[in-house]
């Protein structure tokens, strides 16, 4: 451990030094449209519309549109008039406020070095209080908003995600997909690191997300390449989900319910409070959720002989029951006006019921020659919690900042399955000897993250990061096998399943990334290093395995402004994937007859590299990005399925592959009126595996596309209409 903390310190120093040296060294840079000439003016004219005189002291406050930066302000005269002079060139609008009246915004205005001087239309400001007798004059806001190195999605902002839980809501997000087990995907995969407010947990994801009603969910991080500042696990990027924290004084809170029938119903609801005064901010949720689910599949397996052809056939009926309870509750105290210390603690309850049917059909050249139907009853109850704490600090300026935070959760799951298999003969009679088996499983994660970030600008545009982080994961998992014996009647210990398996991982991090405008370029470069140790222990069989391991992880980020609404963008990242307990164990799992499992604890991390190439244009109502990216995958952990003499499949897992993975993201915002807003997305991936054998490479390949529309418009008294339509296709 010590020669960890000494490797990693180095190398931090190191890093500084280079970027320290570097940054001293660099000229300053302002942005493109910060570098025309500043000599636009703004000339307009606001009344009151109840009464149609002239509005004085209303305040005007003019943004940029590509990143909604203060550009310029005034306030009218008597006359209401009101004239602001040195704006840049380029596309801006403008908001206008009075108290007691509704909020104006703009439509996308451009000045133009030529045609600096803009005269607007006269401004009509109405009453809060006033029903509308037409569409509301808003301005939609964008879904997604892109930033150098990660998109940010609203969720506030789509209409959509009204009564949703944060699981519902997340498969409304751009190139982020649900499936039917709450899986969450990101470009086709699964293997994505979720964060929330930037922090793991033990609790799984899924179940917790459906805990949290979209209302309290503030922003969608999408990170598919992220810097060298974040975790650098998950090769296909990182979502993190910032959760709301109200900034308004006094007593407020809000409450949810939502319901919804398919083939099974669900339903959930939610509660949320926050009091808040100059010194604390007290703050507590709560969420209930209740989902019903059925799902039904097939398979045919096929063995071929010399002279005979086996197959195995399968159908696969299931239902299942899952209820959650999440309780928290917390306090920040704001000990001036730069720092804050905080602290929260999450409870998460949860249960769950299955109950699923398997028939087997086994045949020889199609003559049936043995069946069975194996039923499975469970239940399973998962109780956690989870503390987290901290210290945020701002020096001289709101972007000079040390953060310290420190995060704890344990996570406790049992689960009981009964087994009953009946066995036929070829005329459908059934064979004496029926099988009675039991699982019980005890899983216990305890996930524990303590971490330190540093910025600091440098310069006029400059920005150093730097960080050091820790995190550890512990995780038992008890498994007892038992078997019915009709002469005992009673239960025996079935030694064929019946293990307990020991894992532990450590991670030490550290990081520096350093960013900075040269004219018309802007850049972020970072490195991370980081030293895991892995150990696991099978102590059934008092099996011990350990495995320590450096690794770099590089990334680099680049754009470039072709005009002030013209951006291109590069970049690229290391990432890595560490095996899963369920692959690593290494005891044979016969709880299924037909279908044996056995991991390895051997296997290595994968290992990727992420290239991604942007283009963002702006037009007056029109906005268009596009990425292009790929993925290189080595030492990737692949399934290894063969079949003994019986028919019966073995599954292990091994590093005998390598995946390279292409693909587009496309997306588009039209206003035709500031009150409507179309948005069109489109995305393709196309994935190829190779599997290295002692035969030779086996070849795969997949693909799959969706397309996603969205209309919203603006109605009176605030309302939205929303219409949504998607499709997915491999």
């Amino acid at each position: 451990m010590n020669v960890t903390m000494k490797t990693l310190l180095l190398i931090l120093l190191a890093c500084s030094w280079t970027v320290l040296v570097f940054a001293q060294q660099r000229p300053g840079g302002e942005s493109l449209q910060q570098r025309m000439p500043k000599n636009g003016v703004l000339i307009g004219e606001i009344t009151d519309g109840s009464t149609g005189e002239a509005m004085e002291f209303a305040t005007i406050a003019v943004y940029s549109v590509k990143d909604s930066s203060l550009l310029g302000g005034s306030s009218t005269n008597a006359k209401g008039k009101f004239e602001i002079t040195e704006l840049p060139a380029g596309p801006l609008y403008f908001t206008v406020d009075f108290i007691g009246f509704e909020q104006y915004s703009s439509e996308l205005i451009l000045i133009r070095p030529d045609k600096p001087l803009v005269t607007l239309e006269p401004i009509v400001m109405e009453l809060s209080s006033t029903i509308l007798e037409a569409v509301e004059v808003t301005e939609q806001k964008a879904l997604l908003v892109n930033q150098l190195d990660k998109k940010i999605y609203d969720v506030s902002n789509d209409a959509a995600n009204v009564g949703l839980d944060g699981l519902q809501m997340l498969d409304n997000v751009s190139f982020v997909e649900v499936d039917f087990d709450g899986n969450i995907l990101l470009r086709g995969s699964e293997n994505v690191r979720i964060l929330i407010d930037g922090r793991p947990s033990a609790f799984t994801a899924s179940d917790l997300l459906r805990q949290i009603p979209a209302e309290n969910i503030e922003r969608v991080e999408i990170i598919t390449n992220p810097s060298a500042k974040y975790d650098s696990e998950g090769t296909s990027g990182i979502l993190n989900i910032v959760l709301k924290r109200s900034d308004a004084m006094g007593l407020n809170g809000n409450a949810n319910a939502n319901a919804g029938y398919g083939l099974q119903p669900k339903y959930g609801a939610g509660l949320g409070l926050n009091l808040r005064n100059k010194k604390f901010n007290l703050f507590g949720n709560f969420g209930y959720n209740n989902r019903e689910s059925e799902r039904s599949g097939n398979s045919l397996r096929t063995f071929p002989g010399i002279d005979t052809i086996r197959t195995l056939r399968q159908i696969d009926q299931s239902e299942s029951r899952r209820e959650n309870v999440n309780i928290q509750t917390g306090l920040d105290y704001f000990m001036n006006s730069r720092n804050i210390l905080y602290g929260n603690v999450t409870f998460n309850f949860g249960s769950s019921e299955t109950y699923r049917v398997v028939d087997n059909e086994n045949a020889i050249n199609e003559n049936v020659f043995l069946s069975s139907s194996r039923v499975t009853r469970g239940t399973g109850n998962n109780n956690g919690f989870q503390l987290n704490g901290g210290w945020q600090c701002k020096f001289t300026s709101d972007l000079h900042t040390l953060d310290v935070d420190l995060n704890y959760s344990s996570n406790n799951g049992d689960r009981e399955d009964i087994y009953e298999e009946l066995f036929y003969d070829d005329d459908g009679n059934q064979i004496p000897g029926e099988l009675l088996q039991a699982l019980n499983n005890d899983n216990e994660q305890a996930v524990m993250l303590a971490r330190a970030d540093y910025v600091q600008p440098i310069g006029e545009e400059g920005m150093l990061e730097a960080g050091i982080r820790f995190d550890r994961d512990e995780i038992e998992e008890d498994y007892e096998g038992l078997t019915y014996d009709p002469n005992e009647e009673d239960w025996i210990n079935n030694e064929n399943v019946t293990n307990l398996f020991k894992y532990n991982q450590n991670v030490y991090a550290a990081y520096m990334t350093f960013g900075d405008k040269l004219g018309s370029f802007s850049y972020k470069l970072g490195l991370r290093a980081e030293q895991t140790e892995m150990f696991s222990h099978l102590v059934t069989t008092d099996e011990q395995f350990e495995r320590n391991y450096f690794s770099l992880f590089p990334s680099g980020f680049l754009g470039y402004e072709l005009d002030e609404s013209n951006e291109l963008n590069f970049s690229y990242s290391r990432r890595i994937s560490r095996p899963r307990t369920r692959s690593l164990n290494p005891f044979t799992d016969y709880s299924n007859p037909q279908s044996i499992r056995k991991g390895n604890p051997f296997l290595d991390p994968e290992f990727g590299h992420v290239v991604e190439f942007g283009h963002q244009k702006i037009w007056e109502k029109f906005t268009m990005n596009s990425t292009l990216f790929y993925q290189h995958l080595s030492d990737q952990i692949s399934r290894f399925l063969e079949y003994d003499d019986l028919g019966r499949s073995i599954l292990t897992w091994e590093n005998i592959g390598t995946s390279n993975r292409y693909g587009f993201e496309l997306m588009g915002t039209y206003r035709p009126f500031k009150w409507w807003m179309l948005t069109a997305e489109a995305d393709y991936n196309y994935e190829k595996f190779t599997t290295i054998t002692v035969e030779g490479n086996i070849n795969d390949e997949n693909s799959s596309w969706a397309l996603k529309f969205n209309s919203r418009k603006t109605l009176p008294k605030g309302f939205t209409i929303q219409l949504d339509g998607r499709y997915r296709g491999e």
